[in-house]
């Protein structure tokens, strides 16, 4: 029984000093002052520039207008995103996360200048960069330095080895006119006159034609001084812009002393601008002495120009296979869009007439022979020319 009341007694000791303690700590706690109880006024919404954070995606519609600039700063020497740079935006200073970007939203549109601020230490590579932001717009600006001076590459030394010498280029040439001068035709090109003294020729004839474009013309290659003539070949180049040609035939001059000639073998190609061309003949008769034509060639003008007429690897064979050694003339033909205009003053007036006139009996090899003037294309200037001239008096051209 009495073991039973000092338990109890112990027990109501230890409850009343855990109330007193309670008491105690309630007690000490400071008490709440008026400022406590008071709301804050509300905060005006900031409008001015200020750096991106991922926080903002969390606000929903209240968040700030993301337009602004963005970007990202690398150091060229490591390769490694540049971390807590700050970067000026028209005033505005942004730092870099750890990933070495940056940026500045809410901005109106206009024009901002970027600048890496560096350290001494660090060498900026693209250090300043400018923008223009329109509305809503975002851009992004990369920045870039170096943490450590780039080296500068020097050249080695060559004990032996002369500078270089420069390799001039040369300057680009302009197309010419199209349209054929008088100067151009006596000065760049003289027609081959077959020798008097017995040595072969072959040569284009005549050695020059004046045609007018979109008109159909023929030339001949001849050949002279020859003895006992059994096959020839050869090429022929020309300006497949200024002449198209139709057809190269077969000259009467191979053939006529009898002999069986085999048919002329022609391979035209009017995108290159060459023709091929071979004949030769059989029998028991002798090859043909002297001179003649070997082939006629078919052309048709057109557009204004020169075309030069140049022979190519000719060959001549006797009738038994040895080979004839022979000179070479080329030829050219001038086409021209208003025919008879020999001053060119785009007129065909008494002027032209007189340019014809004047040189009227001089032949091919005179000096005073002028090769556009010889008209009608028979190696002397004389009144069939004039007369070419005086039909078309009036005439402008095109």
């Amino acid at each position: 029984m009495f073991e039973l009341k000092s338990m109890r007694t112990i027990l109501i000791g230890v409850g009343l000093f855990i109330l007193a303690c309670f008491v105690l700590i309630v007690l000490n706690q400071p008490s709440p002052t008026d400022a406590s109880f008071i709301t804050p006024p509300a905060r005006e919404p900031n409008l001015t520039p200020r750096p991106h954070s991922d926080d903002d995606d969390s606000n929903g519609s209240h968040a700030l207008n993301k337009a602004g600039i963005y970007g990202q700063v690398t150091d060229l020497s490591t390769g490694r995103p540049g971390q807590g740079f700050e970067v000026d935006i028209n005033g505005s200073i942004v730092r870099t996360d750890s990933d070495g970007r940056y940026s500045l939203t809410g901005l109106k549109a206009g024009t901002y200048t970027a600048v890496l601020l560096l350290p001494s230490q660090a060498v900026a590579a693209q250090g300043t960069a400018q923008v223009y932001l329109a509305d809503e717009e975002i851009a992004t600006v990369d920045l870039s330095y170096y943490s450590e001076t780039p080296p500068t590459p020097t050249p080695s030394p060559t004990a032996t080895a002369a500078p270089p010498t420069p390799t001039l280029q040369p300057e680009p040439v302009a197309d010419a006119d199209p349209r054929p001068k008088a100067n151009e035709f006596s000065a760049a090109f003289s027609p081959l006159i077959p020798s008097s003294d017995g040595s072969p020729t072959v040569w284009i004839n005549p050695g020059h034609i004046n045609n007018e474009d979109g008109v159909a013309g023929t030339i001949a290659i001849d050949v002279a001084n020859v003895n006992d003539l059994g096959a020839f070949q050869g090429t022929l180049n020309f300006n497949p812009k200024v002449i198209e040609i139709e057809d190269v035939v077969l000259g009467n001059f191979l053939d006529s002393t009898g002999r069986q000639t085999n048919p002329l073998v022609t391979e035209i190609d009017n995108t290159s601008g060459e023709i091929s061309f071979v004949a030769f003949t059989s029998g028991d008769t002798a090859g043909p002495n002297g001179g003649g034509t070997l082939a006629v060639i078919n052309f048709v003008s057109k557009q204004p120009g020169i075309s030069a007429l140049e022979l190519d690897d000719v060959r001549l064979v006797a009738r038994l296979g040895k080979s004839i050694s022979a000179q070479i003339g080329d030829g050219q033909i001038s086409v021209t869009s208003c025919f008879g205009d020999l001053n060119e003053d785009d007129v065909i007036d008494v002027g032209d007439v007189q340019a014809a006139a004047g040189r009227v009996g001089q032949e091919l090899g005179d000096p005073n022979y002028v090769l556009e003037f010889d008209i009608n294309n028979d190696n002397i200037i004389d009144e069939d020319d004039v007369a070419i001239v005086t039909d078309r008096l009036s005439e402008e051209c095109p």
